[in-house]
């Protein structure tokens, strides 16, 4: 499982409640987190990576919305890792 990404760092949600919106995001992957915890599943925190969007803008697509290519190699290596570690 992987965490949510926070859009609030992004251009698009500039007009947005961005504080909230963080918020709710870390509370809904702490919910997240525990459930994949009860029933043994592996998580991967990306909301940090995520986050890093609002000073490094490589990160965010030209949409100004979603992940660049960048950001979801940061992802996949994460995963990557996860699975070295599994194997």
């Amino acid at each position: 499982m992987l965490s949510i990404p926070d859009y609030s760092v992004t251009p698009f949600s500039k007009n947005l409640d961005t504080a909230k919106i963080s918020r709710d995001i870390d509370v809904f992957n702490s919910i997240n987190y525990r459930i994949t915890q009860e029933y043994n599943c592996n998580y991967i925190y990306i909301t940090d990576l995520t986050r890093e969007a609002k000073s490094i803008r490589k990160l965010i697509a030209t949409d100004s919305l979603h992940p660049s290519g960048m950001a979801y190699r940061q992802w996949a290596e994460k995963l990557n890792t996860l699975i070295g570690k599994k194997i």
